[in-house]
C-alpha cells in the first residue's frame, strides 16, 4: 500500500476526530506561546479544533487542510483546502 491510501484508511478509520488530550495539548500550546495571526490546521479532520480556536478570536485567519471535503459544520470564515 503505498503512502497516500495509508493515510486515507487511517482518517476513515478515526473519523477525522483526535482525542480530547492532543486538541487541549494544542491549545495550550497556542495559548503559552500567544499564537496569533493566521493558523493552519493540517489533518483538521471534523474542524472541531479549528471551531475552538475561531471561538478565542485571536487569530486573523483560520484555515484547515484534510484529505476529505469541508465539514458541514465548519464555520464559513474559516477556509478549507481538500
Amino acid at each position: 500500500m503505498d503512502l497516500a491510501a495509508s493515510r486515507r484508511r487511517a482518517s476513515e478509520r478515526s473519523g477525522g476526530v483526535s482525542s480530547e488530550p492532543i486538541k487541549s495539548l494544542v491549545l495550550s500550546v497556542l495559548d503559552r506561546e500567544r499564537a496569533s495571526g493566521s493558523l493552519l490546521d493540517f489533518g483538521a479532520g471534523t474542524g472541531d479544533l479549528l471551531a475552538r480556536l475561531q471561538a478565542l478570536a485571536r487569530f486573523d485567519r483560520l484555515a484547515g487542510v484534510d484529505l476529505f471535503p469541508r465539514p458541514a459544520a465548519l464555520p464559513a470564515a474559516i477556509d478549507w483546502h481538500q
